[in-house]
């Protein structure tokens, strides 16, 4: 039989058959295979336009930045879920803050995991702080965000403006001046009810003149225990009550002085701790002149007086049992 010797191997007319018969089979399989995949990927454009699916609608409710730094809002406009009992419930609406719970109120607000000292809280320009080390009464605590004009959040410590310490943010509740044109009344309430007994109801009313005002702002809100999956009641339970008023001199436009007073008192059930807040306490009393437009160098000057005054109780047998961690 005739053969062919290449190198060490020895290739028949039978093999040389067989592994030419192997190779046309090879290529047959790969000219089908690109067919197959042209044909596929012709049809692609086609059938992603025939297969196409719509995302549900995500609907986002926060506070819109002014600048990169800085948040302002009007702590008066109605939010979700229901109206904030205090300052630290209202924040937790901003972007980029949270709280330590301690009951249904009077949280400890958190900015970028930072708290305390580091995030300073403002009221009209002047700082309340708490009476408790262990900041059960955290400084908004005292603060009743529908009581004031607008709120404005300046992250970091970009700004000097409003005093040192504030690594975190530094937080303002303002109140304006009142700006009438003629003689005037005005009258602003509103009133919530809810489930386990939430009754909020506020009061904003002003009274003047181009010269000056009189102006009265004043809240109430409460709320009961509630109640978890199985029927048992949560500590929760808050009662907290605000009144302020301020007296304004407005004699042009440029030039603004104001006198202000308010007290608050509260208390709380909570559910994280061994005391309740049986008082929480608020006496402010306050003076403001600002007068702009001053020279082409001098744009303003603001000057401003305040005292505050905090008086914080805590115990574990006003409303609980005494000497117990019972929280019925």
């Amino acid at each position: 039989m005739p053969h062919l010797t290449i190198g060490h191997g020895v290739v028949t007319p039978a093999r040389l058959k067989n592994r030419f018969q192997r190779h046309v089979l090879t290529l047959s399989v790969a000219a089908a295979s690109s067919v197959v995949a042209q044909g596929v990927w012709a049809q692609a454009p086609a059938a992603h336009h025939e297969h196409h699916h719509a995302l549900n609608t995500m609907v986002v409710t926060a506070v819109p930045l002014s600048s990169p730094l800085t948040v302002e809002t009007d702590p008066r406009i109605p939010r979700q879920p229901a109206p904030a009992s205090d300052g630290a419930d209202y924040l937790q609406t901003i972007p980029g803050f949270s709280a330590i719970r301690n009951g249904g109120t009077n949280g400890d607000p958190v900015f970028r995991g930072m708290f305390g000292s580091r995030l300073r809280v403002l009221t009209n320009g002047s700082q309340m702080l708490g009476a408790c080390p262990a900041r059960m009464d955290a400084p908004t605590s005292y603060i009743s965000p529908e009581n004031y004009d607008s709120l404005t959040v300046t992250k970091g410590p970009q700004s000097v403006l409003w005093g040192p310490g504030a690594s975190a943010a530094t937080v303002r509740f303002d109140r304006g001046p009142e700006e009438f044109d003629e003689a005037g009344v005005r009258v602003d309430g509103s009133v919530m009810l809810g489930t386990y007994g939430r009754f909020d109801r506020r009061i904003d009313a002003a009274l003047g003149n181009k010269d000056g005002y009189l102006r009265i702002t004043g809240n109430q809100s409460e709320a009961n225990d509630y109640q978890d999956g199985d029927g048992n009641a949560v500590p929760s339970l808050w009662d907290k009550w605000n009144g302020d008023i301020a007296l304004g001199w407005t004699p042009d436009n440029d030039t603004w002085l104001e006198v202000t007073a308010g007290r608050g008192d509260g208390e709380a059930r909570y559910a994280g701790r061994g005391m309740d807040g049986s008082k929480f306490l608020r006496e402010t009393v306050g003076i403001r002149f600002q007068r702009e437009n001053l020279g082409e160098h001098w744009k303003r000057l603001e000057m401003q007086a305040n005292y505050a005054y905090a008086d914080h109780i805590m115990d574990n047998f006003t409303l609980r049992s005494p000497g117990s961690m019972d929280m019925g």
